[in-house]
């Protein structure tokens, strides 16, 4: 069965890794093997030969692919490998993080469950960060949803409508500054060092 698979190439990028052997001679009990298990990889190991007609298939992987959406820089569908562990934070990362010029703090997990029933999760994304709450995995086809909150939207309303400035503008005049000591000198006022430019 092994050397069957590595002559047709190999298996894909996009494989489980689980193989089902459906003989031609007994095509109602098929044979599933998980490859990436070492018990049951020597189990196909021992397989008896294949006789003509005896089909093969490798199953594909479920897509693991999560959607990133709302306060983050870059809302997007995330692509990852089969297999691969992505969690809360580093989805929220690969989203290029949350805005900074508002403070969202809350996050909504959405995960579909096998009978069809989307499960709604409130997330404290600040505690997350902290290492207070659990920064659990996500499951191919969730959704991490950063919600607009009341907050959010008063802090981008004060961004978008007040403006905060502050300085000192000081502008000198050297014709008054001149005027001023001329005054100063010719009522008595002393000598250069007692001059208001000095």
């Amino acid at each position: 069965m092994l050397f069957a698979i590595v002559g047709a190439g190999g298996v894909s990028v996009n494989a489980s890794g689980k193989a089902q052997l459906r003989r031609l001679r007994q095509p109602d009990v098929p044979s599933t093997f998980d490859l990436t298990d070492p018990v049951q990889l020597r189990e196909a190991l021992a397989v008896a030969p294949l006789n003509n007609g005896d089909i093969i298939t490798v199953e594909a992987a479920q897509p693991n692919e999560v959607f990133v959406g709302g306060l983050v820089y870059r809302p997007s569908p995330q692509n990852y490998p089969a297999g691969t562990r992505v969690s809360i934070l580093q989805a929220i990362a690969a989203a290029s993080g949350l805005r900074t010029d508002i403070f969202p703090k809350e996050g909504t997990l959405v995960r579909r469950m096998p009978d069809g029933n989307d499960v709604h999760v409130k997330l404290d994304l600040n505690r997350i960060a902290r290492g207070d709450d659990p920064n659990i995995d996500l499951a191919p086809g969730d959704i991490l949803w950063v919600p607009e909150t009341w907050q959010t939207r008063v802090q981008e309303w004060v961004n978008r409508n007040i403006f905060l400035r502050a300085g000192v503008s000081v502008n000198y005049s050297v014709t008054g500054l001149e005027y001023m000591n001329r005054t100063s000198q010719q009522s008595g006022g002393g000598n250069d060092n007692s001059s208001l430019q000095n």
